[in-house]
């Protein structure tokens, strides 16, 4: 429940930048703890080598097994993906993670 609860309530503060288009305050030490627990996840879930750069304040980088495809993309597009509001292609980026 704290998990889902808080990936969720993240996520539509996300919606909730966009839609009104003002920007969205992330910070590394918030953020980047929620989209780290987020990639620790999707990883599992999918069980593929990858080599993951987020961008942003809440990215970081993260890989699993050398020779893996190289996927870099902004941590709040990346989040979106496996929640299921944005599509992405290549290497497990169709796993969705229960957020």
């Amino acid at each position: 429940m704290d998990r889902t609860y808080t990936r969720d309530a993240w996520m539509h503060r996300n919606d909730g930048s966009r839609a009104t288009h003002r920007p969205l305050v992330l910070t590394a030490e918030h953020n980047g703890q929620l989209v780290a627990d987020l990639v620790g996840e999707w990883a599992t879930a999918h069980g593929q080598p990858f080599d993951l750069t987020l961008t942003g304040p809440a990215g970081g980088h993260w890989s699993h097994r050398c020779g893996a495809t190289q996927l870099c993309l902004d941590a709040v597009k990346f989040a979106q993906i496996p929640y299921g509001r944005a599509t992405g292609h290549g290497v497990a980026l169709s796993q969705l993670v229960p957020f």
